[in-house]
């Protein structure tokens, strides 16, 4: 069996005397009979309390699947299904996933056994995968289970950014993989008469191929129609989302989600013609993940009644990381006069504040955008907390229809703006005495050699709840 999984894992995985540290204890403990099973009190390495936790945590998290305390545990296998085999020997027991004459031995937990009156503690240290180490299974691809095991649970987690992600799910009566496609880790909690363990699979969710019944294509005069990016597609930040619609005002709204469903972005896009009549839609939309995975496009409609949710489109994507923004990198953070003394930032429970420049916040969708919060009048400082204004570094739209003037760099800089002496490295804030009611600027250097970008204020402060 070792054999046919050092065949089937990929090269690059990590040899196995590399992830496995086991510590054994062998004890002789007299005559036992059968049942009661003895009480082992465990003993697990350092290295190796991450996984038994975790484990133990499915273990009580998952819902019964096949528990019967009288024969052993034996399901008739399905030509198209993934068999899980498990076996006790004398030492230990193994898990096994066959699909399509393919096999692939579990990652065991650390357990106690005992056979021939001999009890055995294994130690097993936690186990990390890589990307060539998930086994790819269609969605929905129904569960055997065979072997002696007593009682079998079977849950499953998603596994993103190099670990496990939220609570684990059980694998509902008659098992079957997960229908949303993307990683997880497959765990299967065993019992014997002579101990218990957990194994666990990486499996790849696949989309359902052909065969499957597809899911129904959306007519081209559906209220709503994406035509960019199409199901399926890996897309960076920033993403251009476009296509059709015919909705209330020519409004439609636009989410993305991570892969814990977390909503990371939300804006809107006004189409070309709307209420009774087709335009087109075009937005982009800037997002922050850190690493590869799956993620959801949602674009709707609100209801004029009652803000309702009409006409959903969801896309499934992979979301990758984009490129990061430079100015807004550099602009972030604590300021200082011409001097080179730091600027009272606010930050603390009624914290004086002169001047704040951070980024937006990740849940509400606006980490593209900067806010600077500066007290006001010019050169004053805050103490009461509703001195100030906000304006808004907005290079993906955001906020336009917040803002009396747009952002950006085009047109002339002001002949009457002025250095405030407020710099962040090579950027300085510049006041136009014209308009600085509706506007500040950001210089690097020269201003008349187009390095600026003009920072509209907000027609009211925005606040992400």
């Amino acid at each position: 069996m070792r054999d046919s999984k050092q065949r089937l894992r990929s090269l690059d995985r990590i040899d196995p005397p590399d992830v496995w540290h086991r510590a054994t204890r062998l004890e002789p403990i007299g005559d036992v009979p059968p049942t009661p099973q003895p009480t082992w009190q465990r003993r697990v390495a350092a290295g190796t309390v991450a996984f038994a936790v975790f484990a133990g945590a499915i273990a009580l998290a998952m819902g019964a699947f096949g528990r019967n305390d009288d024969p052993p545990l034996v399901a008739a296998p399905s030509s198209d299904a993934a068999v899980i085999t498990l076996e006790a020997s004398e030492q230990e027991p193994r898990a096994v996933l066959e699909l399509d004459g393919a096999e692939t031995e579990g990652d065991g937990s650390s357990f106690c056994w005992t056979s021939a009156n001999v009890g055995t503690c294994v130690d097993v240290a936690a186990v990390t995968y890589r990307a060539a180490d998930f086994v790819a299974i269609p969605a929905g691809t129904s569960v055997t289970v065979e072997g002696d095991a007593r009682t079998v649970d079977l849950s499953t987690a998603r596994w993103i950014g190099g670990e496990v992600a939220g609570e684990p799910t059980p694998i509902p009566d008659p098992p079957a993989m997960p229908s949303e496609p993307g990683r997880y880790v497959l765990t299967v909690a065993a019992t014997w008469p002579q101990g218990d363990r957990s194994f666990t699979f990486p499996v790849e969710i696949e989309a359902a191929g052909p065969s499957a019944t597809p899911e129904p294509s959306i007519p081209a005069d559906a209220p709503i129609v994406v035509t960019t990016p199409t199901p399926g597609d890996e897309i960076t930040s920033p993403v251009t989302i476009a296509g059709t619609a015919d909705v209330f005002e020519a409004t439609v709204h636009v989410e993305i989600l991570d892969a814990v469903n977390n909503t990371i972005a939300e804006t809107f896009a006004t189409a070309t013609c709307g209420s009774g009549c087709r335009g087109d839609f075009s937005v982009e939309v800037p997002y922050e993940v850190d690493t590869p995975q799956q993620g959801l496009i949602r674009v709707f409609e609100e209801s004029a009644m009652d803000g309702s949710r009409q006409h959903v489109v969801q896309i499934a994507v992979t979301l990758t990381p984009g490129a990061g923004d430079p100015v807004a990198e550099a602009v972030e953070g604590a300021w200082t006069d011409a001097d080179g003394t730091e600027l009272p930032d606010g930050t603390g429970s009624g914290a004086p504040l002169q001047i704040n420049v951070l980024e937006g916040p990740a849940h509400c969708g606006w980490t593209s955008a900067t806010f600077m919060h500066l007290a006001w009048p010019l050169g004053t400082v805050s103490e009461r907390g509703d001195d100030w204004r906000q304006y808004i570094r907005d290079p993906h739209g955001l906020f336009t229809r917040s803002f009396d003037v747009p952002f950006g760099s085009d047109g002339r800089f002001p002949d009457d703006a002025e250095p405030t002496g407020m710099r962040r490295g090579e950027f300085q804030l510049w006041i136009a005495p014209g308009d600085a009611d509706e506007s500040v600027y950001v210089v690097q250097g020269d201003p008349t050699a187009g390095a600026w970008e003009r920072w509209p204020r907000a027609d009211r402060p925005m606040l992400c709840d």
